[in-house]
């Protein structure tokens, strides 16, 4: 996304406009359309990983071909930064949900303009826009907006034509909608299940989108396992789940990466205003795995208990979970969320470069430690 009628700004050069985080020449900067995306099993597994450090592009991790959507490199900065002490417009997908509602409400409260693109507006909130990923975008969804921050993913949708057709297809629409509208800058909500190799269903669907995103000229923020008071998501469940008297232990010694709920909003913060923003793939998480045992602990010590815990062996427990889910049943934990448990991301990409932005998540303390900071 480069300010100009078509132009690429030389390195250190920006573009001035009164309106704050916009680029100039603005009617001119429509995205060229991606290719349809296959059906996931014609998707070859990615032969590397998205690059992260300077110089290393996507091309060879994607699902589909990006040669119409040639990010710029990825030392040149992405858009541009509102004048200090002031602040534009951010659109946020998924902005009902868990994380969504908190960068939402972070940003509203540092003085953005905020839409919330929701399946169901709210009469009472003004700044909510319907927005659903399975549906076309119209031509209005992103007037003015200057950041889009897309946090939504449909999880009800379990097959993997369903899934891409929802969630990859839905995502590179609305990239292709903040290109004709002008949009300075995409940040996706991406997450650590999304690495090379990965055999689980939602990690390959999130590096898809991570790929589109960088062909956008956006940025993919891998968010670990985030934690903090009231927390939904994975943790949630976890939390829930160490309530049992009695716990299985599926996996015991894969490590996850958490990561404190605070410093996931502050990092999409700095991703929103700096200068130096690039299309790359950055970790958010903490720097060191922690055993699953060791979380469930954690989440168990909020409670007063002191958790028991069984071995469980993941194979049979996954075949059984598949099992349930072709019945009518519908269970608070899948089979493909099980994967993401017991083969975990080998490691959290682009640390150092997030530290450049001044953004250094916290090694896990312990659930409850965390609230009282």
């Amino acid at each position: 996304m480069w300010g100009g009628a078509g132009r690429r700004p030389r390195p250190g050069q920006q573009f001035r406009d009164t309106r704050p985080f916009r680029t100039a020449g603005r009617a001119g900067r429509g995205l060229a359309p991606v290719q349809s995306l296959p059906a996931p099993e014609s998707v070859p597994q990615p032969r590397r990983a998205i690059g992260v450090a300077r110089g290393v592009t996507a091309a060879r991790a994607v699902p589909f071909t990006l040669a119409a959507l040639s990010p710029p490199p990825n030392d040149e900065p992405v858009g541009a930064p509102p004048p200090r002490g002031c602040a534009g417009t951010v659109a946020v997908t998924g902005a009902s949900g868990y994380l969504g509602s908190r960068f939402a409400d972070r940003f509203a409260g540092a003085g953005w303009e905020v839409l919330r693109l929701v399946r169901s507006p709210r009469p009472d909130h003004p700044g909510d826009r319907r927005y659903d990923l399975s549906e076309e975008i119209g031509p209005d969804l992103l007037r003015s907006v200057d950041v889009l921050i897309h946090a939504a993913y449909d999880l009800t949708a379990t097959r993997r034509e369903e899934i891409w057709r929802v969630n990859v297809e839905g995502s590179r629409r609305l990239f292709e909608a903040a290109g004709r509208a002008g949009v300075g800058r995409i940040i996706l909500i991406s997450s650590m299940s999304a690495y090379e190799g990965t055999t689980q269903i939602y990690g390959r669907a999130k590096l898809a989108v991570e790929s589109a995103t960088l062909a956008a000229g956006g940025c993919a923020a891998r968010v670990g396992l985030v934690y903090g008071e009231g927390a939904g998501g994975m943790a949630g469940t976890l939390r829930n789940l160490s309530r049992l008297p009695l716990l299985p232990l599926v996996g015991g010694r894969a490590g996850q990466y958490p990561v404190r709920e605070a410093d996931v909003i502050e990092a999409v913060m700095a991703l929103a205003t700096t200068a130096d923003l690039r299309p790359e793939v950055l970790g958010v998480a903490g720097p060191d795995p922690v055993a699953f045992r060791t979380l469930l602990e954690a989440f168990g010590a909020e409670h007063g208990r002191r958790p028991r815990f069984v071995p469980v062996p993941w194979h049979p427990l996954y075949w059984l979970l598949r099992a349930v889910e072709r019945s009518p049943l519908t269970l608070p934990f899948r089979a493909d969320s099980l994967l993401g448990l017991v083969r975990p991301a080998p490691g959290v990409p682009g640390l150092d470069r997030l530290a450049e932005l001044g953004v250094h998540p916290r090694a896990f303390a312990g659930a409850t430690a965390a609230h009282a900071r």
